[in-house]
């Protein structure tokens, strides 16, 4: 119940985030009076696949802890919620920030990259591969740093392959889309790079509005490099280069 939580761990303020099987809401922290935010997750004691997202998305957060993840506070699961206390970050995310500003300059999208790219490679070092990056993912505190979210298809990596797909198709890597067992590391790189480029330009590399399209496009290795780009970024975005 609700009550639980308010007793043990903090006020409830406003709701500030919704989605198909959760709410955000600001609160209180009572342990240690500052505003965080909770993720209610809602029926998560009766649905498996709820079940399963959560879990990973705890174990991963407490397994990693660097300034550019998402700092886990504390978990209280009740008979039918589970509420998931974290740091507050009042930015929104990376895919809003686009949406309302644009592109972005090669210097401020180089400086999200290189947070995004330092947070990544700690997870990986940590055994933990995050499946899932997307802008959607990537949230932005008030000074404007990344901090990395969303790790609910997250595994733990320790040089197995993996089967499983996970995440969206316009971040997918190439093996992951063809249904190919594939290595974690290297598919979260490849949608790091889907990111950049997304930065830098506005939009997928990409695209498609279904997932035949986006998996011919990428398993064709070509997209557009836009000429405006710097030709040092546009070697960068090399990365998601492809030989079929």
């Amino acid at each position: 119940m609700i009550t639980d939580f308010l007793i043990r761990s903090g006020k409830l303020l406003k709701t500030i985030g919704q989605s198909s099987y959760c709410k955000v809401k600001l609160a209180r922290h009572l342990p240690t009076g500052t505003e965080v935010a909770v993720k209610m997750v809602e029926g998560s004691g009766k649905s498996a696949s709820r079940a399963k997202a959560l879990h990973c998305e705890v174990q991963s957060l407490k397994t990693v802890r660097h300034p550019n993840v998402l700092k886990l506070l504390e978990v209280v699961a009740t008979e039918d919620t589970s509420f998931i206390v974290s740091e507050l970050v009042s930015g929104g995310d990376l895919l809003d920030h686009i949406r309302k500003s644009g592109p972005m300059a090669e210097d401020e999208a180089r400086g999200k990259f290189r947070q995004l790219a330092s947070a990544l490679e700690y997870c990986h070092r940590k055994g933990v591969v995050h499946r899932d990056l997307r802008l959607e993912h990537v949230l932005l505190d008030g000074e404007g740093n990344v901090k990395l979210s969303g790790f609910g298809s997250s595994a733990v990596f320790l040089g197995q392959e993996l089967s499983t797909q996970c995440g969206s198709p316009w971040y997918a890597a190439p093996e992951t889309l063809q249904g190919q067992a594939y290595a974690g590391p290297p598919a979260d790189v490849w949608s790091l790079g889907v990111v950049l480029f997304f930065l830098l330009t506005g939009a997928p590399p990409f695209w498609g509005c279904d997932l035949a399209t986006v998996r011919r496009r990428v398993l064709s290795g070509r997209f557009p490099l836009p000429m405006f780009l710097s030709w040092e970024c546009r070697n960068l975005c090399k990365m998601l280069s492809f030989d079929p």
